[in-house]
């Protein structure tokens, strides 16, 4: 089902104590709304975003967006006299009939688990919001004075709203009146149920000096405002350390009391030594030791479970820190060893020969969960194979591109000469093709390889696999590439799953030729592997692995044209850890009842 999202931004800063609204009032240099548009980007970068403004602060944003190069796609409407209004005018302009998402765009904490356990619930259910338990004391105003009411039963409401467009729409034909709230309200006056999701803490509205504050901190980590004697210090130390980037951790340590030089070795301990846990890093005092663990978090992944196949191949079942499963593989060839790490738990995409696109995706990889992957997995290749990894692909579960900040900085983590040091030729990403992504790699200087799972040379037969490719037609894609490729100046690797009967004829070679040639990439050709013996003709794993012959000769087909091609042998099939096979078949992931199928 696709999804939209309503962002309104219609402060006037007044309750800031200042002239300038309060969605450009700023946090670590940025105006708040550039923070809550990157959230919703982060949750799903091809989502469409509508940006309700005042048309009197258009061109302010405009300029905004320039000075800081903030370049996130979205559409901005002008809004209304009252919040109803500019709804009102943002839901105009959602032209599908999926679901859509308001929200507040002074609330830039907002995470993207909690953005989709909104558009979940709403999916099942037809209208969402998230809320949180009511904290102080509430007492309600009578004729005849006050009377106390009992907070358990009350709950402070947050956004993201999420409902079915088409409902949102009807509800929105009731006039205008001054007793409305908000979205959910209105809903509710059709006799519709509001489902109540849970909402989070730190999703603050940011309407105060003090809230600014808090935000501030929230973005910064509480671990660097320490000694501050303001409300601040009631923030929980939630921040996980090795999410700061560099310049943070030296402002922490500074902050903590100790000399410039402790922010270099902890840095070391963080990124270039690998270590999981505040007492293996021996040569930082004690005391400071502690200061970090009560100010910060240092969340690990942890190898719940790992099984190797007859060919050598070792599947890695990873927790992460707040009870999810995560896949990733160790594949041995007599040349090289490689890791195939995951990017999100789950997936966005429902690719039909991929077990992994059966999963909902729960949630994005944090970069250091990324990171954590390759270090675990070179620990196995240490053990099992006395060699480090000599590669590292981005093929495991999710789609790299919609977690695109966590895949640059955990690349960028990888290759450091302060973090694992690994050359950059040897990491290849694998996306499913989201064009503006492809584009978005070349203007930020990626140095990785890159790779299309592209399976079909034509949109009738790709739409059939991947639904992806209605959004992102191979024309979109061709026209990405060739800017990719212009731009960073490295070929592009295509990864075909050969389907017996689908796109495995010379006919179907043919049309690769033709996608191949135009784009100059050379071509990986892969074995199907069976997801689900079960399924019926027609439907996700129904398909059959192409012959070997055929295999060879559609090969020859296409190098006997100019495109230089291999077969890439599956590896990990008897223990699901082969191409498409990823899917949380673990008994970690079982006891956690983590194989959430998608709806």
């Amino acid at each position: 089902m696709s999804k939209a999202a309503i962002i309104v931004a219609g402060g006037n800063g007044r309750r800031l104590g200042g002239p300038v609204p309060k969605q450009f009032q700023t946090v670590k240099g940025r105006p708040l709304l550039m923070w809550t548009i990157e959230a919703f980007h982060a949750y799903d970068a091809t989502m469409p975003l509508f940006v309700v403004l005042p048309k009197e602060h258009f061109d302010i944003w405009k300029a905004l967006c320039m000075g800081h190069r903030f370049f996130i796609d979205h559409d901005v409407v002008a809004g209304g006299e009252q919040r109803y209004h500019s709804v009102k005018a943002g839901l105009e302009k959602v032209v599908d009939n999926g679901l859509v998402a308001v929200h507040d765009g002074v609330r830039p904490l907002v995470s993207a688990a909690l953005i989709e356990r909104c558009f979940h619930a709403a999916h099942l259910k037809g209208a969402a919001i998230p809320v949180v338990p009511v904290v102080p004391s509430i007492r309600e105003i009578t004729d005849e004075g006050s009377k106390a009411l009992d907070r358990s039963k009350l709950r402070a409401v947050q956004t993201p709203q999420c409902f079915h467009a088409d409902l949102l729409r009807k509800a929105f034909e009731q006039p205008y009146d001054a007793t409305f709230t908000d979205e959910a309200a209105l809903v509710e006056r059709l006799g519709v149920k509001v489902e109540l999701v849970e909402g989070e803490e730190k999703n603050i509205k940011v309407t105060t000096a003090e809230d600014l504050r808090l935000t501030e901190v929230f973005r910064r980590g509480a671990g660097a405002f320490q000694n501050q004697t303001s409300p601040l210090h009631r923030v929980p130390a939630t921040t996980d350390i090795r999410s700061l980037s560099l310049e943070e951790v030296q402002k922490l340590v500074a902050d903590l009391g100790e000399k410039p030089y402790r922010a270099k070795q902890l840095w070391e301990w963080l990124w270039k030594k690998s270590a999981h846990s505040w007492e293996a890093m021996s040569d930082l005092p004690k005391a400071f030791r502690a200061q970090l663990a009560e100010r910060t978090l240092l969340r690990p992944l942890v190898l719940a479970e790992q099984q190797k196949s007859t060919d050598g191949t070792i599947k890695c079942a990873f927790k992460t820190w707040d009870g999810h499963v995560v896949e990733g593989v160790l594949i041995p060839t007599p040349t090289r060893l490689t890791a195939c790490i995951s990017s999100q738990i789950g997936c966005s995409l429902t690719c039909t020969f991929c077990a992994t696109g059966k999963l909902k995706r729960i949630r994005n990889l944090d970069a250091q969960e990324i990171v954590d992957q390759v270090v675990l997995i070179n620990k196995l290749a240490q053990e099992h194979y006395q060699q480090d990894l000599s590669n590292i692909v981005y093929m495991g579960m999710g789609e790299p591109l919609l977690n695109y900040a966590n895949t640059m900085r955990s690349a960028e983590r990888i290759t450091a000469p302060d973090g694992l040091g690994m050359g950059a030729r040897r990491i290849t990403v694998s996306t499913a093709g989201i064009a503006k992504m492809i584009r978005k790699l070349a203007d930020d200087g990626a140095r990785f390889n890159l790779a299309l799972s592209l399976h079909a040379a034509t949109d009738h037969k790709r739409d059939r696999i991947m639904p992806i490719n209605e959004e992102n037609s191979l024309l979109d894609l061709k026209d990405a590439l060739r800017y990719y490729t212009r731009v960073t100046g490295k070929e592009v690797t295509f990864e075909y799953i050969l389907l017996r009967g689908f796109n495995d004829s010379l006919a179907d070679a043919q049309e690769l030729v033709r996608y191949a040639s135009d784009v100059h990439a050379k071509v990986n050709l892969i074995e199907y592997n069976p997801i689900d013996p079960t399924a019926t003709p027609g439907t996700t794993g129904s398909f059959q692995r192409t012959a070997n012959e055929d295999a060879v000769a559609f090969m020859y087909f296409l190098e006997n044209k100019g495109i230089v091609a291999r077969i890439r042998q599956s590896r990990g099939r008897d223990i699901d850890a082969a191409c498409g096979q990823l899917a949380n078949k673990n008994a970690p992931a079982l006891k956690e009842g983590e194989r959430v199928m998608k709806g």
